[in-house]
């Protein structure tokens, strides 16, 4: 077979990989069934105001990144006239693919020529993982490719003279990566030890190239992210909290990760057409085993040359797999951070460890004297396992979701009032079995109308709006309805997971008090500051960053926030010029932690702080007198406070609290 021959044939494997994939891909982005609770996270994220979203995520373990790429990617598809759904919101996560697949093709083809990359190309393609990021409207959609490029880059651009643009891609690469997902940090700590390594082994210009191009680019990628390097103790402190949902650390479950994760995905060991947890992990060993035993029977049989590029790509590749493991199983295991999930977090390294595995192949297949395709022979037990993963999480996509669990949902073609309204068009195909309508039209349900049913699609409370604090707590508090009756979906759901819907049979309506929350636009009452105030703080204005949980709405439609940490800052709104000024707090306590809390309060100027202390009832207004000696830009007010887990003894994780701030005003 001459040249050009091959040449066609290896350009038809990468159209049959693209024409395979791309429609089960596209497909199975489109289905509404496996809309999850943390993909609800990331649209309700995006949809808020992008200040917002960048003060919501500061108190989580994922940089702002992914959120206000999908935030970006939903605003262009509204002004080309495309309702974002799941299709659309998950696109990107293909197009994710389709960067992966290119890195592993072209930059594999030119450090190991066509036939190997296109062996790359369909073991990472095809991978379980892989699949699974590209359909999951999270951080790792982006940051998962963006990691294998920069792999793949620091093989390719070790062969190469002209480096400047590989570089300047590693350098993006490297900084979507640090701003997707936090995670991605131990990795590309990972791979700055895998390029001074491999720059050291090099020589002359070459070597200089190398290590310099390599330096410029992590330190661009490192400076890029200098802007969230100030909300890192919050994330760390994040990842230090007891997650429940976090697999234990022992060595049976690392072991776990290359037997059964990587090779078929987030849910492996889950029981399908009669694979038991047993079967399903020797076929997951054998994706090692194979290309290992071949490799060692090659060894004591032949002593042909084998170029080092292979040895490269097989250490590199299962070595980062490896460290990366080990290195969240010991934080985890330290109890330092918990970080160790086997099915999901480890997965940043899942396409590295695919291409140790074709490395060992080629090895064994070069050292041994085979014809090529031997090396896909050997990574036979790779596809197997990956069909099998992708298979299993098609047969549980379609099985969950609204769709199905009927039972407590009401007859087809009865008013559905949906919360938030901002998810209804990611469950449009799915609602349209109902007379589905936004929760604002509540405010309209005709008059004689008894019984309401409201579907509560999203279970983060630390996402409500204000519209939706306002409805549940009228709902739950008696004043939109006489009783209101939950069903959640499915019905024998572990709450504590928030994968799950609420339908409330809401029964006896208030049509009166429903039209009056509509005129007053779903939002709570603002108290009326004194007529001597000279500003007012409302708890809409604090922000997470500073302390504070997320606003709530109370049974008397008073909005306030919860503190969250032992030292709370309040951004006052004006600059303050020399002067007297009295400060004016209207606090409640957490009672079930002690008869008495201390609060200190030091406004700006004031030191040492005042202290109150807070006895016998639950709410309190407090006041402190201070003076300004020279003006102040940009006052604060530090309250300083116990805090305790109002979860004590409940599942879940910790949820601390302090003193809830309902109102700040300043004469």
């Amino acid at each position: 077979m001459n040249h050009t021959v091959r040449k066609r044939w290896r350009n038809a494997g990468m159209v049959l990989l693209l024409a395979a994939m791309m429609p089960l891909m596209l497909w199975r982005n489109a289905l509404e069934s496996s809309l999850w609770c943390d993909e609800i996270y990331s649209v309700l994220i995006a949809e808020k105001p992008a200040a917002q979203a960048i003060d919501q995520t500061s108190i989580d373990c994922h940089p702002p990144g992914y959120y206000l790429s999908l935030k970006g990617w939903v605003a262009l598809g509204r002004a080309a006239g495309i309702d974002p759904g799941v299709s659309w919101g998950r696109l990107p996560g293909v197009i994710g693919w389709l960067g992966l697949v290119a890195a592993a093709y072209f930059l594999g083809r030119a450090v190991f020529g066509r036939s190997a990359a296109m062996l790359l190309a369909w073991a990472v393609a095809i991978a379980a993982q892989t699949a699974f990021v590209a359909k999951d409207m999270r951080p790792y959609a982006m940051a998962y490719p963006a990691l294998f490029t920069c792999f793949m880059l620091l093989l390719a651009l070790r062969s190469r003279r002209r480096q400047a643009g590989g570089w300047m891609l590693y350098a993006a690469c490297a900084a979507v990566a640090l701003w997707s997902h936090m995670l991605s940090g131990p990795v590309l700590g990972l791979l700055a030890i895998m390029w001074l390594a491999m720059g050291v082994g090099l020589h002359g210009t070459r070597r200089k190239q190398y290590l310099i191009g390599g330096f410029i680019a992590q330190a661009a990628a490192l400076i890029s992210f200098l802007p969230w390097l100030v909300q890192l103790a919050a994330s760390v402190a994040h990842l230090a909290n007891n997650q429940s949902w976090m697999t234990p650390p022992t060595v049976r479950n690392w072991l776990l990760v290359f037997g059964l994760w990587y090779p078929i995905g987030r849910h492996g060991g889950e029981g399908a057409w009669g694979l038991n947890l047993a079967t399903q992990v020797a076929l997951g060993a054998a994706t090692l085993a194979l290309p290992a035993a071949a490799l060692v029977w090659a060894k004591l049989r032949q002593r042909r040359h084998v170029p080092p590029r292979w040895k490269r790509l097989a250490a590199w590749g299962i070595g980062l797999a490896v460290a990366n493991v080990t290195l969240l199983w010991g934080l985890n295991r330290t109890g330092t951070l918990l970080v160790f999930h086997g099915p999901r977090f480890l997965v940043f390294t899942a396409a590295m460890w695919i291409c140790g595995l074709v490395g060992l192949g080629q090895w064994a297949r070069i050292r041994a004297g085979w014809r090529p395709w031997t090396a896909w022979a050997l990574m036979v037990p790779w596809f197997v396992a990956s069909a099998f993963g992708i298979a299993m999480d098609l047969k549980i996509e379609t099985h969950q979701g609204l769709a199905a669990a009927l039972g407590p949902m009401p007859p087809a073609g009865s008013p559905l009032y949906v919360m938030p309204t901002e998810l209804m068009p990611f469950q449009r195909r799915t609602l349209a079995r109902w007379n589905a309508r936004p929760i604002e039209r509540i405010a309209g349900i005709p008059a004689g109308t008894d019984r309401v049913s409201v579907l509560i699609m999203n279970q983060w409370q630390t996402l409500n709006t204000e519209r939706d604090w306002v409805v549940l707590r009228m709902l739950r508090s008696g004043r939109l309805a006489q009783a209101s009756f939950p069903h959640f979906i499915p019905p024998n759901v572990n709450q504590g997971d928030l994968d799950y819907f609420t339908l409330i049979d809401a029964q006896g309506w208030n049509h009166h008090f429903a039209r009056q929350l509509g005129a007053d636009g779903f939002r709570a009452k603002e108290p009326a500051a004194p007529a001597r105030a000279m500003a007012r703080i409302d708890p809409r204005d604090l922000r997470m960053r500073d302390g504070w949980h997320f606003m709530q709405v109370d049974a008397d439609l008073q909005d306030y926030r919860w503190s969250a940490v032992p030292k709370t800052k309040i951004q006052l709104p004006r600059e303050l010029k020399p002067g007297r000024y009295v400060l004016h707090l209207n606090v409640v306590r957490a009672p079930m932690f002690s008869a008495t809390t201390r609060l200190g309060v030091e406004p700006p100027g004031r030191n040492p702080p005042y202290f109150a202390q807070l006895t016998n009832g639950l709410s309190y207004h407090v006041t402190t007198e201070f003076q300004i000696r020279a003006g102040v830009r940009n006052p604060v007010v530090t309250l300083v406070h116990p805090v305790a887990d109002a979860n004590r003894g409940k599942a879940g994780q910790p949820w601390m609290i302090g003193i809830a701030l309902y109102d700040i005003w300043l004469e």
